[in-house]
């Protein structure tokens, strides 16, 4: 108990002073492999714009019950002042004979990467994501991943 203070002071000491805006992952993982239509899932990334320009990346895991050759998404955008953006996107879910070596180097997962986006302010960024396929509910879905990175950032 007497040691409570100072292991409080070290706990904010080092998350103030962490790195922000390297590479900001955000993982949701689908119950049942089943993702309902009006189930919108929120990430929400610290951006810092004196890294830009930043680079967007959505990674979706599936899996054999996922019949669909592409996936609509639906994203909305919430800036720090409170603007409010919306982009209709289509992931290719395909997985073609001469891609499979790629695809397995990356881990089976496919993606769809939006490049260069060039943020203004600082702050808490909020992405919310839906699918926008006729269904109701899609089957065969295990997770789903957004990185934000700047474009100049190392892969890991």
């Amino acid at each position: 108990m007497k040691y409570t203070p100072f292991v409080i002071i070290a706990i904010l000491m080092f998350a103030c002073n962490a790195p922000k805006d390297k590479e900001l992952n955000n993982r949701i993982t689908f119950e049942n492999s089943m993702w309902e239509k009006g189930d919108a899932k929120t990430f929400k990334v610290y951006i810092d714009p004196e890294h830009n320009p930043h680079y967007m990346a959505i990674v979706m895991n599936s899996n054999e019950k996922f019949p669909h050759p592409l996936l609509r998404l639906r994203i909305q955008e919430k800036r720090p002042n409170g603007e409010l953006l919306e982009y209709d996107f289509e992931l290719n879910m395909q997985i073609r004979e001469d891609d499979m070596e790629e695809i397995q180097q990356r881990g089976g997962k496919d993606h769809l990467v939006i490049p260069s986006f060039n943020y203004t302010e600082t702050g808490e960024y909020s992405f919310t994501v839906s699918h926008s396929m006729p269904e109701q509910s899609l089957l065969g879905l295990e997770n789903m991943e957004l990185v934000v990175k700047p474009v100049n950032a190392p892969n890991p």
